[in-house]
């Protein structure tokens, strides 16, 4: 964990947050207050933690987890890149699965009534592959100013030379969450649209 009293830095290194091999931690603040660290184990985690699987442990505060991690999501070989996003009182857990390399790296996503789960993985993915994007994923959120929604994630070209950051909006109907991406083009930053 690092802190900063500004965006642009310094950051301060206050050390270990999860105290075995892990990657992708990702908070998540309840409405209730209560914090929330999504991760992903690597090999060498210890306590019997499965590498490729994604674990939920309370954060005690920003700086300290409980200890006591969670499996959530394990049913695919590996998944990861694990976020969190609240709407309409219920937790929307997206992440990536596959291989980052290859085009049958995707985003899923699954929902529960609590930041604990059990999550209820839901049909068909948020992202795949198109003729011009090949394995997006590794996504996060965020929201404008004027309160439209998008996702940012990487993508390869469809020849798999480079990989690169893209964005698109997000947009739910009947409380699922849709994008038209993954797109290829540059995308302009507009208003909310109507649900």
């Amino acid at each position: 964990l690092a802190v900063s009293d500004s965006p642009a830095g310094p950051f301060e290194n206050l050390g270990v947050l999860v105290p075995h091999a892990s990657l992708d931690g990702s908070p998540f603040r309840d409405a209730d207050g209560s914090l929330w660290l999504y991760y992903t184990a690597e090999f060498g985690a210890a306590g019997g933690l499965v590498p490729g699987r994604i674990y939920v442990d309370r954060l005690l505060e920003p700086s300290r987890v409980a200890g006591e991690p969670q499996e959530i999501v394990g049913r695919h070989k590996w998944q990861e890149g694990a976020c969190v996003l609240a709407r309409d009182g219920r937790c929307h857990l997206f992440y990536s699965i596959g291989s980052w390399g290859k085009s049958d790296y995707r985003v899923r996503w699954a929902v529960s009534d609590s930041p604990e789960g059990p999550f209820d993985e839901q049909p068909g993915a948020f992202l795949k592959s198109t003729d011009a994007v090949k394995g997006p994923g590794h996504h996060n959120f965020f929201t404008t100013p004027d309160g439209a929604e998008w996702t940012v994630y990487h993508g390869w070209d469809p020849d798999f030379t480079a990989r690169y950051p893209r964005i698109d909006p997000v947009y739910w109907r009947e409380g699922r969450p849709q994008t038209p991406g993954p797109t290829s083009s540059p995308q302009l930053l507009r208003g909310a649209p109507a649900s």
